[in-house]
């Protein structure tokens, strides 16, 4: 339905070129060619509204139709009604249609877009809802095994952010960022969060701002030790 709105306005645009070609008072081009002016930036945002809307959908996402589009086909039909069976450009001018129209194409465009941004961004946590990388620093021990897995996290991480940061342009966007996710989701199994009572004690401490000596108990640090992960703390005094 959306696509006949668009073909409505293309329609209108179209008559009025063939009409800015063949008019023969100067008065009557002016105003054809005003009004095609102020028609073109909506329509052309419009149509870039609901290319936009045609990637996701083909992409397999759902996009909610925006209530105002009624408003618009509305004032489309009727407007192209009256311009086809007289071709003035005072038939388009004569009350209050036109600007009804423009402003009805431009409220249509931005909701599309709004619709599609929604959907865009609910769609990332259909294909990925692991925690981020802060949360994950403090889960895990500094094994060398985890510090590996975090470093491809953290910049996995950053490129989803970098990919739902805006609609994507085309199909290889989406299907990038579903790549992305896939990676992400791989990733994590890498991790080892399984570590003794004491330890996760121990690392949480660490991630809420200092552990103290205590919690350095000889299991602790056997297992830090065994871990190859002892380098990576330093006892600091406490502020």
């Amino acid at each position: 339905m959306t696509n006949t709105l668009h073909t409505r306005v293309r329609s209108l645009a179209e008559r009025l070129s063939e009409l800015e070609n063949i008019a023969v008072n100067a008065d009557e081009n002016g105003r054809i060619i005003n009004l095609l002016a102020e028609l073109k930036p909506p329509a052309t945002n419009l149509q870039n509204a609901l290319s936009q809307k045609k990637i996701l959908i083909d992409a397999g996402l759902n996009i909610a139709e925006p209530a105002n589009l009624e408003s618009a086909r509305s004032n489309a039909e009727n407007l192209l009604t009256k311009f086809a069976s007289d071709s003035q450009a005072s038939t388009l001018t004569r009350r209050d249609g036109w600007p009804r129209l423009i402003e009805s194409l431009k409220n249509a465009a931005t909701a599309i877009n709004a619709s599609a941004t929604a959907s865009w961004k609910s769609y990332r946590n259909v294909i990925f809802t692991g925690d981020t990388p802060v949360v994950i620093r403090g889960r895990i021990a500094g094994t060398p095994q985890n510090n590996e897995a975090f470093k491809v996290y953290e910049a996995l991480h950053r490129q989803l952010n970098e990919a739902f940061s805006n609609l994507p342009s085309d199909r290889l966007a989406i299907e990038n960022a579903r790549t992305i996710a896939a990676k992400l989701l791989k990733v994590v199994k890498d991790f080892d969060f399984d570590v003794p009572s004491d330890v996760k004690k121990f690392l949480d401490a660490i991630q809420g701002g200092g552990a103290s000596l205590e919690l350095l108990n000889s299991n602790v640090r056997d297992w830090l030790e065994s871990n190859n992960a002892l380098p990576t703390y330093h006892i600091v005094p406490k502020q």
